[in-house]
């Protein structure tokens, strides 16, 4: 069973966590996408490019920003899953 959702922020203010990673200044559009794979791994991905330039379909910027997690979810017992989110870290 899988789950994938996202959506476009558009000509927003970078979050401060994100902001010394941009290579660009000013506004920007970010992509937040969400992708579960259960019972075994959840996938989270932010696309961060200059403001009016992203969106569903367009090429992405020149400039743009690619974060990645990944988290394992092991079987904790009975209906109970714990995510292990140590991957790659």
């Amino acid at each position: 069973m899988a789950w994938t959702v996202w959506r476009w922020v558009v000509d927003a203010k970078p979050a401060p966590f994100y902001a010394p990673f941009l290579k660009f200044a000013g506004n920007c559009d970010r992509k937040q996408h969400y992708e579960v794979r259960y019972p075994s791994n959840a996938i989270i991905k932010a696309i961060f490019v200059p403001a009016r330039t992203g969106g569903e379909g367009k090429p992405l910027h020149e400039d743009y920003v690619l974060m990645e997690w990944l988290a394992l979810a092991a079987s904790a017992g009975r209906n109970e899953n714990r995510l292990d989110d140590r991957v790659g870290g």
